[in-house]
């Protein structure tokens, strides 16, 4: 060890390094825990279609997919696309017990949420819940974890028992857009704290948003079944989908 890095480990301890690459973290960054130049390789979505959150090129409020589409909820908007770091920090999040990462995570979300969201009167956020099954064996629901985190960070109340899920089914990411219909389809019902959210504008947070065939059936069952007036969705990520 040099002098340098002798003098940097009493500034910077050992424990302060990336938590992607393992990089000693020696100034700020704008997401707590990545260094700058993992920063500088997540893609952040700035223009994206207002009705599946794909990432478009122009100001058009609408994407040509989504010509015929009518989704259940009212805006959507997702903070990154889902490759490079923003994957690798999801997957490890949820499939490695990595909760140190939900710092960043929830980072995104917020700054997200003030660049798109804060003029939309949001009186709740609500995560996708997990079907208990699938809970146990994860140990943790990572969309409740993230928006119970970002509901602290702009002062709003999040509710997970305002939805259930009460079908567990096969994984989407093997199907197209018809079999994830059907498979997703009556897989959510209201929860015991669903009476609170009738007539409240609501916020759906997920880690990520793929065919959006998830988001849009929970937001069909807080239209039709917990009577909300307004919906929003708000996902870490979007994925590309071809299906």
């Amino acid at each position: 060890m040099n002098i340098i890095e002798f003098f940097l480990d009493i500034i910077y301890p050992p424990e302060n390094h990336c938590l992607v690459c393992g990089r000693k973290l020696t100034i700020f960054s704008e997401l707590t825990g990545l260094c700058q130049e993992c920063l500088s390789n997540i893609h952040f979505i700035t223009e994206s279609c207002s009705r599946c959150g794909r990432e478009v090129e122009d100001k058009r409020n609408i994407c040509s997919y989504c010509k015929t589409f009518e989704p259940a909820y009212d805006f959507i908007h997702s903070g990154a696309s889902y490759d490079g770091i923003t994957r690798q920090m999801l997957l490890e999040f949820k499939f490695k017990q990595r909760k140190e990462l939900k710092k960043p995570l929830v980072e995104l979300l917020s700054f997200t949420f003030r660049e798109y969201f804060k003029d939309y009167g949001i009186d709740y956020i609500v995560p996708v819940p997990m079907h208990y099954l699938r809970k146990r064996l994860r140990g943790f629901n990572q969309a409740s974890l993230m928006a119970e985190g970002l509901a602290r960070k702009v002062n709003i109340q999040c509710l997970p028992g305002a939805l259930q899920r009460v079908k567990e089914g096969a994984p989407l990411f093997q199907h197209g857009l018809k079999e994830r219909r059907n498979i997703i389809s009556g897989s959510f019902a209201p929860g015991e704290e669903s009476p609170l959210i009738e007539g409240a504008n609501i916020m759906i947070v997920d880690d990520i948003y793929t065919s959006g065939t998830t988001v849009n059936e929970v937001s069909t069952v807080l239209r039709e079944r917990c009577r909300v007036n307004k919906i929003y969705v708000l996902t870490v990520a979007r994925a590309r989908f071809k299906g």
